[in-house]
């Protein structure tokens, strides 16, 4: 009977000890958006994990600059950048093999067309990357104010040829 016992016990431990580690690696899908600081959900864009790679996409707001813990802006201000924030999540691609800023683009209503001038890394490591997106131009507010739309693509990361995340902004009438 206190072999049982002992079995049980020793085996819920390995259970306790394998939730803990698993929640650790994918803790990000678990946080909710205001325990991690982000901004309102209208302004964040998530994927399908095609590939294997989550892909989230923020807006980033002055109020988003504000929350970010990190200074790593340097010489792009946000009044002179449009800036966007980047997640890329993964347990089975090494997402260090892409070159971020060569696989973006910007696109507005006005066929105005942007490259990133930098990336901007907060984390970088093969199953985890995290930066801003830094556009030369103008800055978020007015791109939203002049464009009423922005297309950020994501060309070929884990064998998916193009994700597209865009974001609609109310004209100044409305």
């Amino acid at each position: 009977m206190g072999g049982s016992v002992r079995r049980q016990a020793v085996f819920l431990g390995v259970l306790l000890l394998l939730s803990l580690a698993l929640g650790a690696c994918s803790g990000s899908a678990t946080t909710s958006s205001a325990e991690q600081g982000e901004p309102q959900d209208s302004l964040t864009r998530v994927d399908g994990g095609q590939g294997g790679v989550t892909v989230q996409a923020i807006w980033v707001t002055p109020l988003h600059l504000r929350e970010m813990a990190q200074d790593v802006f340097g010489g792009y201000p946000a009044e002179r950048y449009v800036l966007i924030h980047l997640k890329l999540d993964t347990h089975s691609v090494d997402l260090l093999k892409y070159d971020l800023p060569s696989l973006v683009t910007l696109q507005g209503r006005n066929n105005t067309y942007l490259v990133p001038e930098a990336w901007l890394a907060l984390e970088e490591s093969d199953h985890h990357r995290e930066g801003i997106v830094a556009f030369p131009m103008t800055s978020n507010e007015q791109w939203a104010a002049i464009e009423g739309v922005a297309s950020l693509t994501l060309r070929e990361i884990a064998g998916v040829s193009e994700r597209v995340f865009t974001w609609e902004f109310p004209s100044a009438g409305e």
